[in-house]
């Protein structure tokens, strides 16, 4: 996470740059109860954490996580700091063009002005 911080970190310095979207799929695939064990809930701590920092502390990204909602009921549940600091919407099978318009919508109001 150091890694892409620090890219993120570079490209913030451009000045026509629109902030970039990372998107986690697959993290709340509870495959072999790796989030049941201390080890997953650290991983799962960690990036909630780095996600966090890199969205609203530093305004570096979007980040987005394609999960099941018995992980959200979990994860808000486990990670207090996310009940007023996540936004929840659920996507339905849509075309490429339907999501990206839903995304710009949804999106459009949260990037920072840059003057």
């Amino acid at each position: 996470l150091d890694t892409v911080t620090a890219a993120l970190e570079r490209m913030a310095s451009s000045p026509s740059r629109r902030p970039p979207v990372i998107y986690f799929d697959g993290l709340g695939d509870n495959i072999g109860g790796w989030q049941d064990t201390r080890e997953g809930r650290e991983v799962i701590s960690v990036v909630l954490a780095w996600s966090l920092y890199v969205t609203k502390e530093r305004s570096l990204c979007h980040v987005i996580f394609g999960v099941q909602h018995s992980f959200i009921t979990r994860v808000l549940n486990r990670f207090r700091m996310l009940h007023s600091n996540a936004k929840m919407f659920d996507l339905v099978d849509l075309s490429l063009p339907a999501a990206r318009t839903l995304l710009r919508a949804r999106l459009q109001h949260r990037q920072p002005d840059r003057h």
